[in-house]
């Protein structure tokens, strides 16, 4: 299975599957691997993003942080500061510093230095599946209790989405150019905006009501991945179907969108 798809800015495509990591150089898939770090070669990735400076950093089920620049691997875990070992997702926000959500906690690595955040702090919960920065530099945090925000002056708030804790239990999170807040839980697709919540389930034609993560393109479409497919989003309807209609699978659970 793929869980993360990056571009780097020497042009290789890396692939984040449940046995590690590959790299794609147009013709041919090649494993990267490093032999300070055995416990990287066979990992499950869950998610990649490739930083301004060059970087790949690279996220793991239970084995940390890695950061792969210039052919050599640097390896991060709980002693140097992750607030778990089980890495979730990845953020870059403007002004560098990457954020990395864990099973315990949210963690920005800025300048070498971990700084973490948890409940103690004012997360909606430790267990974070999606990360975005909105245009006022908040990031934007889902966990399995809500979309946590936290602002530049270091205040934590929280926003809820339904009633129960299932459409609570929040996947993904991206903004779209108006400054809707989109987030992707078992419940559906929610978008957030002035006008208040507009629902997205399969009434509105969500190929399934589960849906895994969200992302937004250079044309500010929004697009979502379910179990049943992907979905996109142009002008507040959904007008993609299901993939397997044209015999493309079911389960969708990364989109990269290549240049």
């Amino acid at each position: 299975s793929v869980f993360a798809i990056a571009q780097t800015p020497d042009g290789y495509l890396c692939v984040g599957t449940q046995e590690g990591l590959v790299r794609f150089d147009g013709v041919r898939f090649t494993n990267l691997e490093d032999k300070r770090t055995p416990e990287f070669r066979h990992a499950s990735i869950k998610a990649l993003i490739a930083s301004r400076d060059g970087s790949l950093w690279i996220a793991t089920d239970a084995n940390g942080l890695t950061k792969y620049k210039a052919g050599q691997f640097v390896h991060y875990t709980e002693s140097d500061g992750l607030p778990s070992n089980q890495t979730r997702c990845l953020l870059e926000t403007r002004d560098g510093a990457i954020w990395i959500g864990t099973e315990g906690g949210l963690s920005r690595l800025k300048e070498g230095k971990f700084t973490s955040f948890t409940e103690k702090n004012g997360l909606a919960d430790v267990s974070i599946r999606g990360l975005c920065e909105d245009h006022r530099g908040v990031v934007r945090i889902a966990t399995r209790r809500g979309l946590s925000g936290l602002s530049p002056d270091g205040s934590i708030s929280t926003l809820n989405f339904g009633l129960g804790a299932v459409a609570n239990a929040l996947k993904s999170v991206c903004e779209d150019r108006a400054g809707n807040l989109w987030v992707s839980s078992n419940e559906g697709v929610t978008a957030r905006g002035a006008q208040g919540d507009i629902l997205y389930t399969v009434n509105e034609g969500l190929p399934d009501i589960l849906a895994t993560f969200l992302y937004r393109d250079s044309a500010d479409r929004i697009w979502a991945g379910t179990y049943n497919g992907l979905a996109c989003f142009v002008a507040g309807k959904v007008v993609a179907r299901p993939l397997n209609e044209a015999g493309l699978g079911d389960l969708v659970k990364v989109g990269f969108q290549d240049g």
